[in-house]
């Protein structure tokens, strides 16, 4: 009598569950990211009205501008390193976003940000105009010439700097004055640290992709430094940044915010020095950054000003 021999079959590979054309948009402007330029903003404005200088348009209007900027930026950048990003050729292969259609998502984004730009002008101080007028025009071609064009700067390793100009000093020095007309040395501080931890989250990004970009031609800070200088690099922001940020505290005497700064100082060094072992942590350490600077700006707003 033959045996019978059970037919043991090999498990079927399911393949990825399509995604949405919501989906894939929200991939495309990363709206998690948001955040991240509205609490440099949302700092400068919350000072000049703890200072007993503010107005709610002004307010409003500086946080629709920086949206449409941020996400001019994110689409902008898609579109970019559409050639030879894995990441977003992936999320072309659906058939429901065209690159011509994050073309026309770049250019709806610019002529959304100019408009409430202007607006923005129309109710700051008239003293202040020709200022944020220079200031918005930079502000659009930086957001466009990071990856897009024939020599972008972000290929080049001039990146850093701009966030740190832009997320960092632009955001805070720069609401601040649409709101007052005035500029005070006392916020260098917050705008240097609110600014290289806009940084610090960039390195991660390009620490984790550091072999993508060294096949596309991409000379990022960290392809440039490699793995391990990149690393230090990091460890250095976050320290400058954690000194810059305690000083300014120290002297509001906000002790709490202070205390909260160092210890996710201390969980940003560690977390980011795993992904470097582990790279799948480092978006969670992109994650984790993001959720640091809100919790900081935030739990200093919250304080009442000594």
């Amino acid at each position: 009598m033959s045996k019978i021999i059970p037919i043991i079959s090999e498990p079927t590979k399911t393949a990825p569950k399509p995604l949405s054309t919501l989906r894939i948009w929200i991939e495309f402007l990363r709206l998690p990211s948001l955040p991240l330029s509205l609490s440099g903003v949302g700092f400068g404005n919350f000072w000049a009205y703890k200072t007993g200088i503010f107005s709610w348009s002004v307010f409003w209007l500086s946080l629709l501008t920086t949206v449409f900027l941020h996400l001019l930026t994110n689409v902008a950048n898609d579109y970019g390193d559409a050639p030879h990003d894995k990441r977003v050729q992936g999320l072309l292969a659906h058939n429901k976003v065209r690159l011509q259609d994050l073309f026309w998502a770049m250019c709806t984004l610019t002529a959304l940000s100019i408009i409430s730009g202007l607006a923005l002008i129309a109710v700051s101080p008239l003293s202040s105009a020709i200022i944020l007028l220079i200031l918005g025009a930079l502000a659009i071609v930086a957001a466009i010439t990071y990856t897009v064009g024939k020599k972008p700067y972000g290929y080049y390793g001039f990146g850093d700097i701009s966030v740190l100009l832009f997320f960092g000093f632009l955001s805070v020095l720069g609401s601040f004055y649409v709101q007052t007309g005035m500029f005070q040395a006392a916020l260098l501080l917050p705008a240097l640290a609110i600014g290289l931890w806009s940084v610090a989250i960039l390195n991660i990004n390009n620490m984790r992709d550091i072999k993508s970009d060294v096949l596309a031609k991409k000379h990022t800070l960290a392809t440039k430094l490699g793995l391990y200088k990149a690393k230090l690099y990091h460890f250095a922001i976050l320290l400058i940044a954690l000194f810059s940020w305690s000083i300014f505290a120290w002297q509001q005497r906000d002790w709490v915010s202070a205390l909260l700064t160092l210890g996710f100082t201390i969980a940003n060094i560690h977390i980011t020095h795993l992904s470097t072992r582990q790279p799948k942590l480092f978006d969670t350490a992109m994650q984790f950054m993001t959720f640091s600077i809100i919790g900081i700006v935030l739990c200093f707003l919250l304080t009442p000003l000594k």
